[in-house]
């Protein structure tokens, strides 16, 4: 009974783990269109035909973000989410620190990043600069144990990495 009762509480407690970890765009094969989701360090990019992604090399050759983190890649996620697609999906544990590096797609106005829980509802909003400006860093903190995604409020975002801590 013993031995059934250790077994089961491993089982529980590894069904709330979370996925800390990070996902870089910078370990990322290059691709002009994503179209099926796909699953990288617990990380899900949600991608469909219809609305694809994309990981793309930076013009420049690098960019620095304010932190010294060098990035020469991004995931532009092309625009703000639909049901299965446009996404960045992952677990987390109550207390854990997502921290996101990006941009807005656009060349003058800066745009928000959602962290939304299963239910849609948004747990944090990261504003990010514009692409003439420096690369945005910003935290949310989880509320509850879940699976939360990373999205646009609405217009495109680039993502450079993102930290579950």
């Amino acid at each position: 009974m013993k031995k059934i009762l250790a077994a089961a509480t491993v089982l529980l407690v590894a069904a709330f783990a979370s996925a800390k970890g990070s996902f870089s765009a910078n370990d990322l094969r290059p691709s002009d269109k994503i179209t099926e989701s796909f699953v990288v360090n617990g990380f899900t990019v949600g991608a469909i035909l219809e609305k694809e992604v994309r990981v793309m090399k930076i013009d420049v050759g690098t960019k620095t973000a304010p932190d010294g983190t060098v990035f020469t890649q991004y995931l532009d996620m092309r625009g703000g989410p639909i049901a299965q697609g446009r996404t960045i999906s992952f677990s987390a544990n109550a207390g854990d620190r997502v921290i996101i590096y990006g941009h807005s797609s656009s060349r003058k106005d800066a745009r928000q990043i959602l962290v939304r829980n299963v239910e849609k509802e948004t747990v944090g909003t990261i504003g990010v600069n514009n692409q003439e400006a420096a690369i945005s860093i910003g935290e949310v903190r989880i509320p509850a144990n879940g699976t939360y995604n990373i999205c646009s409020a609405g217009a495109g975002v680039y993502i450079y990495a993102v930290i579950v801590k």
